[in-house]
C-alpha cells in the first residue's frame, strides 16, 4: 500500500518462485495479471482469478484475467507462487480483502466441474 497523489489504483500480479514441476526457478519471476483496477469492487474477483492461473502454470494467466473456463484438472489446492497485491492511491482508502476466503474457490471450482 502506497499513499500517492494518483486516483486510487490496484496492480495484481504473480510471483512464480517454483515452476510447473515445483521446481525452485534460478530468479523469481514477477508477472502483471492485468491491467490496472481502478474499482476497488474489482479487486477481489482479480484475486480470485489469479488464484487460478497459480494453480495452472501451463496456461497463459493473461486467458484467465476476464474469466474463462479450465479444461484441465489443477494439479492440487496449494501453490508455492504468489500473488502480488499493489494498492495506491491519495487516501489509505482501502477495500477489505478477506484473503482467507480466497483459497477455497479454486479448489471448489475443481469439485464443481
Amino acid at each position: 500500500m502506497a499513499r500517492k497523489d494518483e486516483p486510487w489504483s490496484c496492480k495484481v500480479g504473480i510471483m512464480r518462485e517454483v515452476d510447473a514441476d515445483r521446481a525452485l526457478l534460478a530468479i523469481a519471476e514477477y508477472t502483471p495479471f492485468g491491467p490496472p483496477i481502478h474499482n476497488a469492487r474489482e479487486v477481489c474477483k482479480r484475486i480470485q482469478r489469479a488464484q487460478v492461473a497459480i494453480l495452472y502454470p501451463e496456461i497463459d494467466p493473461q486467458d484467465l484475467v476476464e474469466g474463462g473456463r479450465i479444461a484441465t484438472e489443477p494439479r492440487g489446492c496449494f501453490s508455492l507462487n504468489s500473488i502480488i497485491v499493489n494498492i495506491n492511491g491519495p487516501t489509505w482508502r482501502i477495500c477489505r480483502l478477506w484473503i482467507f476466503q480466497v483459497y477455497p474457490i479454486a479448489c471448489s471450482m475443481h469439485d464443481k466441474g
